[in-house]
């Protein structure tokens, strides 16, 4: 494409041709290594001055191998296949309900949350459970990765979505919030009747590999603990993950995190200390959630009495796991690194295109379509429009911003840029094609449903 299209900038005069930025073989093979920069920056991205630990996206990559090494050492205790035998034998005789559970549950975590590095994190647990009740691999990714991607599509108070619209646009979370309401509840319910009646998948017959649970004989020893941890660890990261100030304006957690690094005893800086490289609370990435992950796993051996082999074992085998996983993740953020590294853009030229012939909604909802095919990060996706929207749209950003949200959400169910999406199939070893045939219809009406009532709110 960009050897075809010139790239374009927008500014007093509206859409200008620059000239043709073509991405040559050494960009484009370079590209990968751009996303594992280790470079630290020191980011100010909220009106608070909260000056933020920013790793770029290596951060999710972090996040991906805590994760498959928390599980392997949940497996190695013999406990943890317990608590599945346990959960199994109280749900078996409402599987429906639990699936239908599972997937309003994840939709509405990621709608009201944001968290979708969290909710990756308790994605393994349902979907072992509900590859126990016999669901098909497809089905369980249905109701557990596509289901954050379903939240993210009607996001009511994501940080990475409503917190950037309120600081960048003074939109709040509130605005609208009835039809946002009721656009979620539909979208999620219209999900549940295609992945239940008309997306129905039969079993194979041979045995389904679950990547994060492994039959073993189980333990004599009580769960309690391994439960405890576990909960405790989930709350831990909901907690100072929320963006609660970009969100709702509170400041309370970077208060306390402030509190608690400024303390000291005889004048040794105790506090900064402990806190070291932690980012402050309300601002938690990938980065800090790995280090609480390992800390919990840590706990865990210690608490069944692993040995440090075993623990060992469960890093390998943990990093083994997630290895191809966080690859496809990591590819996916190629074309926003490419993206990024040019200062005009090719979607632009389409932008401007769009905007000769239909109306500056329309324009906002098409592209975001179209971009958000290469581009996984909405906030990446806004910013690359800020001139654009600010103009065309200065009168009132409610409804634009809704209109980006809604087509860049849903175009994410479908785009290998999008990193929850790759990251499930691969976790599954589902196939891209497969998938693609299996949610195309539901794609098509859920796009034109939702473009069709952000135009009309627009209009």
């Amino acid at each position: 494409m960009s050897w075809v299209l010139p790239t374009s900038s927008y500014g007093t005069t509206g859409f200008e041709k620059v000239g043709y930025y073509p991405f040559g073989i050494f960009s484009i093979v370079m590209a990968p290594f751009k996303v594992f920069n280790w470079n630290m920056v020191d980011k100010a991205i909220l009106s608070d001055g909260t000056s933020i630990m920013f790793y770029g996206y290596i951060n999710v990559v972090l996040a991906i191998f805590s994760i498959g090494i928390f599980y392997k050492v949940l497996n190695k205790t013999g406990v943890y296949q317990n608590v599945i035998t346990s959960l199994v034998n109280k749900l078996e005789n409402h599987k429906l309900a639990f699936y239908v559970g599972t997937t309003i549950f994840f939709s509405l975590f990621s709608a009201f949350t944001g968290l979708t590095l969290v909710a990756m994190f308790m994605a393994p647990l349902f979907i072992t459970l509900l590859l126990k009740f016999h669901y098909s691999k497809i089905e369980a990714f249905a109701s557990t990765f596509v289901a954050i991607l379903i939240g993210r599509i009607v996001s009511i108070a994501s940080s990475n979505i409503n917190g950037v619209n309120r600081m960048m646009y003074l939109v709040g979370i509130g605005e609208n919030i009835l039809i946002r309401l009721l656009a979620l509840f539909l979208v999620i319910f219209l999900f549940i009747l295609f992945i239940v009646y008309f997306g129905k998948k039969e079993t194979k017959k041979e045995k389904i590999n679950d990547p994060l649970y492994l039959e073993k004989k189980k333990s004599s020893k009580s769960s309690t603990s391994l439960v405890v941890v576990s909960i405790v660890t989930t709350l831990i990261l909901i907690v100072f993950s929320f963006g609660w100030y970009a969100i709702l304006s509170m400041t309370n957690m970077t208060e306390l995190y402030d509190t608690i690094h400024d303390a000291t005893i005889s004048g040794y800086p105790i506090g900064m200390n402990i806190l070291e490289m932690i980012e402050p609370f309300g601002y938690w990435t990938g980065f800090t959630m790995s280090g609480v992950l390992l800390i919990s796993s840590i706990i865990i051996a210690f608490l069944y009495s692993l040995k440090v082999d075993d623990f060992a074992e469960c890093v390998k085998d943990g990093f083994k796991t997630m290895a191809v996983p966080a690859l496809y993740v990591a590819l996916s953020y190629v074309p926003l690194t490419l993206i990024a590294s040019v200062s005009d853009s090719i979607f632009m030229t389409i932008a401007g295109f769009v905007y000769n012939v239909a109306s500056p909604i329309a324009t906002v909802g098409i592209s975001s379509l179209v971009e958000g095919l290469f581009v996984g990060d909405y906030f990446a996706l806004l910013s690359m429009h800020s001139s654009f929207l600010g103009d065309v749209f200065s009168s009132g950003m409610s409804a634009p911003l809704f209109m980006m949200q809604l087509m860049h959400g849903v175009v994410q169910l479908i785009t290998p840029a999008s990193m929850v999406l790759v990251f499930g199939l691969s976790y599954l070893e589902i196939p891209y094609k497969e998938w693609l045939s299996y949610i195309w219809k539901f794609f098509l009406v859920i796009v034109l449903l939702l473009f069709t009532l952000a135009f009309l709110l627009g209009m």
